[in-house]
């Protein structure tokens, strides 16, 4: 029986996790070992736990829906291991020459090693707080989260408990049961597999977004080193990536600095949450992306490996039909994972095609090949998508994104890119001769043209979702800039200066929002949350809807899995959906208005739960459902009644 909160002794649940994700990890790497002989060991390795995630919430979502849960977890288990063992030999080999590489690496001088050595201990050691501290973490008083990812993980976790409680076949949004769940939904899918051999939430979610999170910027630092020959040029992408906002907020984080009143009490890389008028939309990817929007995280991460993969393959004198076939497999993959990420790199491939087409390469076949199934598999997910979610409203032209109407395009990405708007089209200018890979060209054209589409068009109700893909528009534009600031840093200590100066404008409010969301933490679900849900999943059957109140970290909605009526509205008015009707039934019901027990026939409500905090908001009298309803649980705040009448 699932239940919410139920762990494993710490030590075993670790273990099966760990284990997992390792054999799945294994399985991917022996896959590359075969096909992509141009990627180092190392790459190799940490681009498998990117992909190993998409690979195995395919196959669990597709042994899921054939055999149920606890079948479909044993295949999903079988699966790897047969692929380990069949290709042993080459996993051996691919072991000992993996040692080799590492004990030389590790031999190399000290001096040489130790900024390398610096840079991924920062990053790790942030990356493993950020992840213990906006994951659940448990505390007397409950489990926290922390900023963007208090408000996020809700939607996650409610995914995660529907699949673990109804299944896979009924792909419907767990917070409106009516509606066709269009959202990218594979990461979440995967973090339900992992509880189901850890029953932990903390590591089913923390450990994959640690993971994916590391395997990115890796993946993108050997991007960057590949295109550029410097670690600096990689190291300081990866910089620019997870420590970009918006530029504007420099200002005011010094000027209370200097003054002595700064205090981690808001996020300087995005200020209009606190000054709408200040036009600082631009915020910090890894507080506003990377952390909060998981299937973003492992969009990236697919990106990111598919890149180098691209870079790599394109750069022999010729390329294997199987090769080909993997690329457009792992992109047509992906729109259940990240469709922004998808629409990104199917962009990119298409471009890139074309480039050698043009150029007639030997490589031009291949590439329209990896094109077509790219475009075959994730043609299906995304009429999926799409036919359930777009509207005449969906998306729009707009010219400026989200510029002021007493503003001009120019200020307001001046306010946001700030020294940015000026060294991206001097460092273009200076790489113009370069001799470089054409994917580097290719993807600044890309980037060129997703900025330009994200000024004339909204793509989404919620417009600031236009940052999905103007963060994929950012690396596109930052990486000849990097390119060129690692060639001058190198040059004369002058420049060095100056760099460093440039260097910290550029990303000091982007470090302010990292350490602001370290330092704070709010409760995500109280023990009382938790005795509630608890209860919920060992006395109500996992058919029986319940109403509840749109409180968008409920624990009857975030972690048992029951169908309930309405959930929290900002996210259903984010996707486009009409919820007024519904909500207002729900308004008659909680006051108990003439008609209101057919509108609880209407939505089969067989349960109704409200906390004493929300009885005001709603205008509930706990007397009148007391007398109405059977009284079936009462603690902590909580009350829950039957309902009998049908």
């Amino acid at each position: 029986m699932f239940l919410p909160y139920a762990p494993l002794n710490t030590i075993v649940a670790v273990g099966f996790t760990l284990g997992y994700l390792s054999l799945y990890a294994l399985a991917t790497w022996v896959i590359l070992l075969r096909l992509f002989p141009a990627l180092t060991r190392l790459e190799k390795v940490v681009m498998s736990t990117a992909i190993s995630v998409l690979l195995s919430s395919w196959i669990t979502f597709a042994a899921w829906y054939v055999f149920g849960q606890q079948f479909g977890t044993a295949v999903t288990i079988v699966l790897p291991i047969v692929l380990v063992v069949w290709h042993k030999t080459t996993v051996l080999t691919a072991f000992a020459s993996l040692r080799t590489t590492l004990r030389h690496h590790w031999k190399l001088p000290k001096a040489r090693q130790l900024p390398q050595m610096v840079f991924w201990l920062i990053i790790i050691g942030t990356l493993a707080w950020l992840t213990h501290n906006h994951f659940l973490r448990e505390t007397p008083t409950g489990w926290e989260s922390a900023g963007n990812t208090w408000a996020d993980l809700a939607l996650h976790m409610s995914l995660a408990s529907k699949f673990l409680v109804q299944g896979v076949t009924n792909l419907s949004l767990p917070v409106f049961p009516d509606t066709r769940l269009t959202y990218p939904f594979l990461i979440d899918l995967h973090s339900s597999q992992l509880y189901a051999l850890s029953h932990s939430w903390q590591l089913a979610f923390g450990i994959p977004s640690f993971t994916l999170i590391l395997s990115s910027c890796y993946m993108l630092y050997r991007f960057a080193f590949r295109i550029s020959g410097s670690k600096l040029a990689g190291a300081l992408w990866v910089i620019f990536i997870i420590c970009s906002g918006t530029a504007a907020g420099t200002l005011p984080l010094w000027r209370d600095i200097l003054r002595g009143g700064y205090v981690a009490v808001q996020d300087y890389s995005h200020l209009f949450v606190t000054n709408p008028f200040s036009q600082e939309h631009f915020a910090n990817f890894m507080t506003s992306h990377l952390l909060p929007q998981r299937s973003y995280v492992l969009g990236l991460g697919l990106a990111a490996s598919l890149l180098l993969i691209l870079l790599t393959t394109l750069k022999q004198a010729r390329s294997t039909i199987w090769q080909w076939i993997v690329v457009g497999t792992l992109i047509g993959l992906m729109p259940f994972a990240h469709v922004h990420s998808y629409l990104v790199l199917m962009g990119l491939l298409g471009l890139t095609a074309l480039y050698y087409t043009l150029a007639k390469s030997r490589h031009a076949r291949g590439l329209w090949i990896a094109v077509g199934i790219g475009v075959v598999l994730a043609l299906p997910q995304i009429l999926w998508q799409f036919g359930g979610s777009y509207h005449d409203n969906f998306s729009y032209w707009h010219f400026g994104w989200l510029t002021a109407m007493n503003s001009n395009i120019l200020e307001f990405w001046w306010i946001n890119l700030g020294l940015l708007l000026i060294f991206i089209p001097l460092s273009i200018w200076k790489l113009r001769k370069s001799q470089s890979s054409p994917i580097f060209w290719l993807f600044l054209i890309e980037a060129i043209l997703i900025f330009t589409a994200c000024n004339l068009y909204i793509f989404q109700p919620n417009e600031w979702d236009n940052m999905k893909f103007l963060s994929y528009a950012y690396m596109g534009l930052t990486l000849p800039v990097v390119w060129v600031l690692a060639k001058l840093w190198h040059k004369n200590i002058p420049n060095k200066i100056a760099i460093s100066i440039a260097l910290i404008i550029i990303i000091a409010p982007g470090i302010q929002s990292i350490v602001y969301e370290s330092t704070v933490a709010y409760t995500f679900l109280s023990p009382s949350d938790l005795a509630l849900a608890n209860y919920v999943s060992l006395a109500i059957p996992t058919d029986q809807t319940i109403l509840t109140t749109d409180k968008h970290n409920h624990p009857i909605t975030t972690l048992t899995g029951r169908p309930i009526v309405m959930g929290y509205r900002g996210w259903l008015s984010s996707y486009g959906i009409d919820y007024r009707e519904t909500e207002r039934d729900i308004a008659s019901i909680w006051t108990q208005t003439t008609g209101s027990d057919e509108l609880v026939k209407k939505h089969h409500i067989r349960y109704i739960a409200i906390n004493d905090d929300e009885v005001e908001k709603y205008s509930v009298s706990i007397e009148k459902f007391d007398a109405h309803f059977t009284p079936i649980y009462t603690l902590s705040g909580w009350h829950m009644w039957r309902v009998d009448s049908y």
